[in-house]
């Protein structure tokens, strides 16, 4: 069988959010962190954004 190892398996939920840091991707339902407000991604941004997620609510994120 397949062994995955690491963060890869590891499912980031509202617990546990990314932080985020610019230029940075994102993905659909993670949870991301900035200036220590919590956002849920609502599409992937399939780029790179280096936009503040506050700039983002609405289009890509929201608040959690």
């Amino acid at each position: 069988g397949v062994r995955l190892v690491g963060s890869e398996m590891c499912i980031r939920d509202r617990d546990d959010p990314i932080p985020y840091a610019p230029p940075m991707e994102i993905f659909k339902d993670k949870y991301y962190t900035q200036s220590k407000v919590l956002y849920k991604c609502i599409r992937d941004s399939g780029q790179p954004l280096s936009h503040n997620l506050s700039d983002l609510v609405g289009n890509y994120v929201e608040k959690a």
